[in-house]
C-alpha cells in the first residue's frame, strides 16, 4: 500500500567534512512541492561486445552514482538560512544579545549537507539519507498581493542509502510574507513593486577519484551567479530609463516582521531587459536584472538574515 504524501518529511544537516553525516543538528522544513523531488542517477556501462549472436546489448554494469534533489518551501527565518549558507558559502554572525544578524557572502567552498528524505516505502529503510549534498541553485520569490516568500533549492549529492525514519520537528515561526517587502534603487524607495525573484546559481562538478567507490570523493563548486526578475506597476518609466541608460547603483530588498528580517543588498545592480506588459487591467514593467561582482559584497550581492538565534546555518 502506498503512503500518503502528507506523511513525508525532509531534513537538512550541515556537514563538517564533505560526505560525512552532519552532527550539527537536523532542521526539518515543511515542503510545499517535491519539485523536482529526489532522483537517483546511476551511470550504466552497457556491454555491446560482439558475440556471434543477433543482439546488441549483452550485459549492464553499474558505473558512478549521484542523487539530485529539489523541494519548494516557504522561507521560515529561523531555518531557511541553510540555503543561503549553502549557496554563498560565507556566513558571519553578529555578537552580543538577540536578535543576531547572519550575513552571507560568497567564498570559494560552500559547505555540504546531509539530507533526509522520508517517503514511507520499504521495510526498515523508508527514509533515504543523502550525504555530500551540495547546492547548485536557490530561487527565492514573492508576490506582494498575496502569498508568502518561497524558496526552491536544488541539490546534487552522493547516492542515497536507506535508513530508519528520523524524528521530524518543526519551527513555530511564520514565514516571511510578500506584503512585508520594501525595495529601493540607489537609496530611493520604490513602492510600485508587485513581484520579485532572486536566483543564485553555482554549478557543482563532482569528482570521481581513484577511491574504489561509485560515489564522488570530492567536488568543485563554480562561481556564483546572481540574477532575478521583478515586476512593478508602470506609473512611471524609472525601470525603462535605467535600462536605456545602463545605470549602475545598489538594489535593496527588505522583508521584515516584528521579530525577523531578510535583506538583499546588491551594490552593483544592472537591468538587462525590460518588457512593458499590457495584458492586464494596468500596465507593468517586467524586469530582468543581474548582480555584478562588488568588493563591498565580496561577490555579486549579499544577504543578511536577522533572527533570534546565533546558531550558524
Amino acid at each position: 500500500m502506498s503512503v500518503a504524501i502528507f506523511r513525508n518529511h525532509i531534513g537538512y544537516s550541515r556537514e563538517a567534512t564533505y560526505g560525512t553525516t552532519g552532527t550539527l543538528g537536523t532542521r526539518y522544513i515543511p515542503v510545499l512541492a517535491f519539485n523536482p523531488g529526489w532522483k537517483e542517477e546511476i551511470e550504466y556501462i552497457v556491454d555491446k561486445g560482439i558475440r556471434g549472436a543477433p543482439a546488441m546489448d549483452f550485459a549492464m554494469y553499474q558505473g558512478t552514482v549521484k542523487t539530485r534533489l529539489g523541494y519548494e518551501s516557504y522561507f521560515y527565518p529561523d531555518n531557511c538560512g541553510i540555503f543561503l549558507r549553502g549557496i554563498f558559502g560565507g556566513e558571519t554572525v553578529s555578537t552580543g544579545a538577540a536578535p543576531f544578524t547572519h550575513t552571507f557572502g560568497s567564498t570559494d567552498t560552500p559547505p555540504s549537507y546531509t539530507l533526509y528524505d522520508f517517503y514511507g516505502l520499504g521495510s526498515g529503510s523508508s527514509e533515504r539519507r543523502i550525504v555530500g549534498a551540495q547546492l547548485e541553485s536557490v530561487e527565492i520569490a514573492f508576490t506582494r498581493a498575496n502569498g508568502a516568500l518561497t524558496v526552491r533549492p536544488t541539490w546534487v549529492g552522493w547516492g542515497s542509502t536507506g535508513v530508519v525514519e528520523s524524528v521530524d520537528t518543526y519551527t513555530t515561526q511564520a514565514p516571511f510574507r510578500g506584503w512585508e517587502a520594501v525595495i529601493d534603487y540607489a537609496g530611493t524607495t520604490n513602492t510600485r513593486i508587485l513581484e520579485f525573484t532572486s536566483r543564485l546559481v553555482r554549478p557543482v562538478e563532482l569528482i570521481y577519484g581513484g577511491s574504489n567507490t561509485q560515489n564522488p570523493n570530492a567536488r568543485e563548486p563554480g562561481p556564483l551567479e546572481h540574477t532575478g526578475t521583478l515586476s512593478v506597476y508602470a506609473s512611471n518609466s524609472t525601470e525603462f530609463d535605467r535600462f536605456l541608460a545602463n545605470s549602475t547603483g545598489a538594489l535593496g530588498v527588505v522583508l521584515s516582521d516584528s521579530t525577523n528580517s531578510l535583506t538583499w543588498t546588491i551594490t552593483d545592480f544592472k537591468i538587462e531587459d525590460v518588457t512593458l506588459d499590457r495584458g492586464g487591467a494596468y500596465a507593468r514593467w517586467d524586469v530582468s536584472w543581474r548582480g555584478l561582482y562588488s568588493a563591498t559584497d565580496t561577490g555579486p550581492g549579499r544577504i543578511a538574515l536577522v533572527v533570534q538565534s546565533s546558531c550558524e546555518f
